[in-house]
């Protein structure tokens, strides 16, 4: 139910208005009465009502989605730091076991280019995966940062 209060009166003094608003009125009309004016009055009132009831709910719908969307985020960045953990072991051990063959002196040139492309492809992916998880720990506010002192000329 919505209940408005509109002052109708003959008095005109400032004073009386003020005092009437400080208690709840939310118009203030004076006598005498036009009946059109008030209707649009009350009409105005009922639109801005019904305007600021539509906007709470669809504050309290925006605010459900948000959180809802940062819970799906924070699943997303566990995600993809567990996931980034349990790739980057396994690429670690291919690369240590393609290093090892690679060593081998008895391998024909064949094999130690396959070997090579192997190894220069799983590190390629186990950097891409160590990124990863660099961002997945960034965003979840895991990652240290160590901050060294560096000639910048040289890097140049």
């Amino acid at each position: 139910m919505c209940t408005f209060i509109i002052v109708i009166t003959a008095y005109k003094e400032r004073q009386l208005r003020l005092q009437a608003l400080e208690v709840g009125a939310i118009d203030f009309i004076n006598k005498p009465i036009d009946l059109n004016e008030l209707l649009l009055r009350v009409r105005n009132h009922l639109n801005n009502r019904l305007l600021q009831q539509r906007l709470a709910m669809s504050e309290a719908r925006l605010n459900v989605m948000l959180r809802e969307a940062e819970q799906g985020n924070r699943a997303k960045d566990m995600f993809l730091a567990n996931i980034s953990h349990e790739l980057r072991t396994p690429l670690t051990a291919i690369i240590g076991f393609a290093d090892n063959l690679a060593s081998d002196n008895q391998l024909n040139t064949q094999q130690s280019d396959s070997i090579n492309t192997i190894l220069r492809n799983v590190r390629h992916l186990h950097s891409l995966v160590s990124d990863l998880l660099d961002i997945s720990k960034l965003q979840l506010g895991h990652l240290n940062v160590e901050r060294i002192a560096t000639a910048l000329f040289p890097c140049l």
